[in-house]
């Protein structure tokens, strides 16, 4: 029942329209309700607790927009049959857990988390974080991976297009990057990065809770293509009845875009 009604939801998203941050209508991906449904995803709000994460100038901290965009994150993925762990719903860190061997409260709690996702045998994680540099002209979403998992790079890249695609010129590109998280999991893993809170323009963006929804759509439409992009690619085969060629056994393809401000719930 559960999926039944999932594949419905998939349907009448695809009556509308994505929407850039600026207004300009984008190009929706397609995706395949089979791909992305019955998939559980863990979501990992960095920091929390007593490690507020990167603090901008106003006060605005890392932890607090993290979690938020989990929360968003999780609402968008539960609506479409998505199974979400999450590492934590409230601002909470795991500084106090006895993990073996770390002997630092940020390694204790990086651990913890790791551990999670291990044992929830998720299929992908995506951590969340927000990026800080002592020089305020920086700025832009960025995803980075571990580039001995080939399907993370994949992943990576194709949210970061979707980061783009869905808020606006950004020059930057997925990258590979030397995290825990990422090399200590066993699922494809990605730390977003959604923005710089040093840079005052981002850090006013990042407050704003429409654009933090634009964000959640972003990263949520960018999986789902993923997911989608590796359901095609495992797809059986089977000649045409005119044995012109080969076509995968899938679901059709659905148009899924961003849905209107107006409709969300």
């Amino acid at each position: 029942q559960e999926y039944i009604i999932a594949i419905i939801l998939l349907i009448l998203f695809g009556f509308f329209y994505g929407w850039t941050r600026r207004g300009q209508p984008v190009e929706a991906p397609s995706l395949l309700p089979s791909a992305i449904s019955g998939k559980t995803i863990i979501i990992d709000a960095g920091h929390g607790g007593t490690d507020p994460g990167a603090v901008g100038r106003s006060g605005l901290e890392e932890k607090t927009i993290t979690l938020d965009l989990a929360k968003r994150l999780k609402r968008y993925f539960s609506r479409v049959g998505v199974y979400v762990v999450m590492t934590r719903e409230g601002d909470i860190d795991y500084s106090q857990m006895p993990e073996a061997g770390a002997l630092t409260k940020k390694r204790r709690d990086l651990l913890y988390r790791v551990r999670m996702a291990n044992e929830s045998k998720a299929d992908l994680l995506l951590s969340i974080h927000v990026n800080s540099f002592p020089q305020s002209i920086w700025s832009g979403a960025q995803c980075f991976y571990d580039s001995k998992i080939p399907a993370s790079k994949v992943l990576a890249e194709t949210i970061q297009e979707s980061l783009v695609t869905r808020l606006g010129p950004n020059r930057r590109k997925a990258k590979s990057a030397d995290y825990l998280i990422l090399k200590a999991t066993t699922m494809p893993s990605v730390t977003v990065e959604v923005g710089f809170i040093s840079n005052p323009r981002e850090e006013e963006l990042l407050a704003d809770a429409e654009y933090r929804e634009k964000l959640a759509e972003a990263i949520f439409y960018g999986t789902a293509a993923y997911l989608t992009k590796q359901a095609q690619e495992m797809a059986p085969v089977a000649a045409k009845p005119d044995g012109g060629g080969l076509t995968g056994k899938v679901y059709p393809e659905l148009t899924f875009p961003t849905l209107d401000p107006g409709m969300r719930s």
